[in-house]
């Protein structure tokens, strides 16, 4: 679940753009899926969107389209786009439909599903057979998305490549040097140094080298120091720090990047990329289901709070105090 931030400037004039738009909002190309997508104004300007997956099994139809419509309502501008991408087209036509009949005063201001080849809409001339139309990479929308920064996917598993830890040789040197560092870091317990290092090593950049990124994934295994990062991290340098703290989380061992997932996938929600937010979400929660950072983001994500909401509650760059928690997990 999504809210547009600074997306490139893109207008679709066709079906068949609007369809090649959508993994530009996603970060990857959607399949077997329901879209909803908020818009506003004359020119249906796209805001809150979100994804779920087409349900295997059709008697759970009922409560996937229960769960969109009330995503949508709560985040409604002037009204909604529905989309549904499946290679059995009669279903994704019948959710969307569930789903509008749920929307209540919310306009519907097109539904559109589509297989691999053809669209159909709700609009009355639109052929029984459909229309043809092509998702392409080379796309304009695709075009002016990369060329903006943005890195579209073939699908959602390879988002799961960005959290993937390194294998081989150098995971090894890389995981005796986490152990390393935690002893030290254990030793002096000072969490004022800790957290004096990490805002160092953030100070730096996206870019850091596998030995700054063990000692930020180790530093941030406690809290103060994990804290003192999660206050960096604002809407206009969430991007790259969720590519620093994906690289984190892959160089530590799997018991130690638990916050940096967290870190990572806090970024991707406040930047407006639902579908990161809840990859990196999803792996912290399976690696330590209590830890408690992890399940009250993956809350937020999974109810689809608009990240604009974090500046309410936002302490405006204030360092919490290294006195305040000391355990190295929560």
């Amino acid at each position: 679940m999504t809210r547009s931030q600074d997306a490139p400037l893109y207008r679709a004039h066709t079906f068949e753009d609007l369809l090649n738009a959508v993994p530009t909002l996603f970060g990857f190309v959607p399949r077997e899926s329901i879209i909803g997508l908020c818009v506003s104004g004359p020119r249906n300007r796209f805001g809150f969107r979100l994804r779920v997956d087409i349900p295997r099994r059709r008697f759970e139809d009922e409560q996937v389209a229960a769960l969109v419509a009330e995503h949508l309502q709560r985040n409604a501008d002037d009204g909604v786009i529905l989309i549904g991408l499946s290679e059995h087209p009669a279903v994704a036509e019948e959710l969307l439909h569930a789903v509008g009949d749920r929307l209540g005063p919310v306009p519907v201001r097109l539904k559109i599903w589509a297989n691999a080849e053809r669209l159909w809409t709700d609009l009355r001339d639109c052929p029984s057979e459909g229309e043809p139309y092509q998702l392409s990479a080379v796309h304009e929308a695709r075009v002016t998305a990369v060329a903006a920064g943005l890195n579209v996917l073939e699908d959602r598993e390879a988002l799961y490549d960005e959290i993937a830890p390194v294998r081989g040789p150098r995971q090894e040197w890389m995981h005796d040097a986490a152990f390393t560092v935690l002893e030290d870091v254990c030793h002096r317990r000072d969490h004022v140094a800790e957290i004096a290092q990490v805002e160092r090593l953030l100070d730096g950049g996206p870019e850091v080298t596998d030995g700054d990124a063990v000692r930020l994934g180790v530093l941030v295994t406690a809290i103060p120091p994990r804290d003192a990062a999660w206050l960096r991290i604002d809407r206009a340098n969430a991007p790259q720090m969720h590519r620093l703290w994906c690289t984190v989380a892959s160089r530590v061992p799997e018991s130690m990047s638990v916050p940096a997932l967290c870190l990572a996938g806090f970024s991707a929600w406040l930047w407006g990329d639902g579908a990161r937010a809840l990859v990196a979400l999803e792996r912290a929660r399976e690696i330590a289901p209590d830890y408690s950072m992890a399940n009250l983001l993956f809350t937020i994500v999974s109810e689809g709070v608009n990240p604009a909401r974090w500046a309410d509650i936002d302490p405006s760059g204030e360092r919490l105090s290294p006195h305040v928690l000391t355990r190295r997990s929560a």
